[in-house]
């Protein structure tokens, strides 16, 4: 608003500088020829008097008519001087004023003084048998011409003028009015832009932030506008993310503490990952749907120092039955995995051991990964694909290799896809693909996964990439969740 204001002040003082001078060109021109005109008409009159004087003188022979002749004489050269300082710069007039004092000094020379002399001298009849042969009227005419002539050119010069004046006058109007349209467009692009860069997100922050402090702990709050509106912005969110966490946190402690139950620790503890040391970096994060004891468990195995054995399983339910279930699929799946045994035969003879399971089931994604051997070896028993990020962009799934874990009898084969340790491979169960904010919002999905990884960079870590997911799921989803949600990152140790 300053800048309009200062541009504004600078055209304003511009503009009257252009009047003021257009004005004074006017004043000056018209001065000019005012006065030119009255000094040009003052000298003919001086001049005819000089000739009336003399024709008196010389017809008569009477010294009273040299009067006029006199005071013309002295008067001429004075009002000649004015007319050359009245028209300096003027070119043009000045030749013709050059011209008219030749003519006029021509009619003294040859005619008025040689003929009054003349007369004085007695020689009357010659002086006027020579001013009848039309010599003395021909150089007065000629001087007489050529005072018209430089009134002529005066006026001419005055409209010449007037003309120039009125063009910078219009000229000057139009640039003022041009002028006011680009101040006009400036005014309104700057009120456009506050609009949209500052009012609109403070609008937009503003009821953000009454949404949250409502209660609505899953409202994004996005900073938007100027540098600093979108620090604050960012503040906001931050905040908004830790009060959604310490919610859930409450969440489940208070699930906690309705489970207080010494089975229910023990059941826990158990589905609680090893923390066995890996060549692979390794992260994880579990949202129980109720409690704290969740269906969900993973766990990761290094079985050889360049072997990672790794198994995410879902458990139909939640609660303390689906936990017992839950914890007797670890117990049987674990050894198989610490054995080597290949990740479809292992999933085969736990769904066999499992008997008879009644509603109950389970889906499960095992994989081993050898790093030497660059490979990945995997068994998907109805569970969602496990996903396998290169440089930063989705490369390609593990899709399913059998049918789920249940009292069914099924057969699960052992797949196999290229893989090296800078690549990055994401475990998942359907409770994070299928979250969402309402009935009629879309779900989080795969796209919500790729997108929260892939807008890493090219080589994100297991830890960045499993807080990515956590916190786009938190924002795009209501929490609770419905169902349990666990998320398994394998890869590099460094971003």
């Amino acid at each position: 608003m300053a800048a309009i204001a200062a541009v504004t002040l600078a055209t304003g003082a511009f503009t009257a500088w252009q009047s003021w001078s257009a004005r004074q060109t006017v004043v000056h021109n018209q001065h000019t020829v005012t006065a030119a005109t009255a000094t040009a008409e003052a000298l003919l009159a001086s001049a005819v008097g000089e000739e009336t004087g003399e024709r008196g003188y010389l017809l008569t022979g009477q010294s009273s008519f040299l009067q006029p002749y006199d005071r013309g004489v002295a008067q001429t050269p004075r009002l000649l001087g004015e007319l050359r300082r009245q028209l300096v710069g003027q070119p043009a007039d000045l030749s013709t004023l050059g011209s008219l004092e030749a003519r006029y000094a021509a009619w003294l020379d040859d005619v008025a003084r040689p003929e009054i002399a003349d007369v004085r001298d007695g020689e009357r009849p010659l002086a006027v048998a020579i001013e009848r042969t039309g010599t003395g009227k021909e150089h007065f005419d000629a001087l007489r011409v050529a005072v018209a002539d430089l009134l002529t050119l005066v006026t001419d010069q005055s409209a010449s003028a007037q003309s120039q004046a009125d063009h910078v006058l219009g000229t000057t109007f139009a640039l003022v009015v041009l002028r006011v349209a680009i101040v006009l467009l400036l005014l309104a692009a700057a009120l456009y832009a506050l609009r949209r860069w500052v009012t609109t997100p403070v609008e937009r922050l503003a009821r953000n932030v009454r949404a949250v402090a409502a209660g609505d702990l899953d409202r994004p709050v996005l900073g938007q506008g100027p540098p600093e509106l979108a620090s604050l912005g960012g503040d906001v969110e931050q905040m908004r993310r830790r009060l959604r966490d310490e919610a859930e946190e409450l969440r489940q402690v208070r699930g906690a503490l309705a489970e207080h139950s010494p089975l229910h620790l023990l059941v826990h503890s158990e589905l609680e990952p090893s923390a066995e040391a890996a060549p692979l970096a390794v992260a994880g994060r579990q949202l129980p749907a109720e409690g704290v004891l969740a269906g969900d468990w993973y766990d990761v195995l290094s079985v050889a120092p360049d072997r990672v054995a790794a198994a995410v399983v879902d458990i139909s339910g939640h609660g303390p039955a689906a936990g017992l279930f839950a914890l007797k699929v670890k117990h049987l799946l674990t050894p198989m995995l610490r054995f080597g045994v290949a990740p479809g035969e292992a999933v085969g003879w736990v769904a066999t051991e499992c008997g008879e399971t009644e509603e109950q089931f389970a889906t499960g994604l095992v994989v081993e990964i050898d790093l030497a051997a660059g490979r990945c070896r995997y068994a998907n028993a109805g569970h969602p694909a496990g996903l396998v990020f290169r440089g930063g962009r989705l490369e390609r799934s593990l899709g399913t290799t059998g049918p789920i874990m249940c009292a069914l009898p099924g057969t699960w084969t052992t797949g196999e896809v290229p893989i090296d340790g800078g690549d990055l491979l994401v475990l998942l169960t359907d409770g994070v693909l299928e979250a969402r904010r309402s009935a009629d919002d879309a779900e989080f999905g795969v796209v919500g996964v790729r997108a929260a990884v892939e807008g890493l960079g090219p080589a994100p870590t297991p830890e960045a990439a499993v807080e990515a997911i956590v916190t786009a799921l938190g924002d795009q989803c209501t929490f609770p969740l419905k169902d349990d949600a666990t998320v398994v990152a394998l890869g590099p140790t460094t971003g």
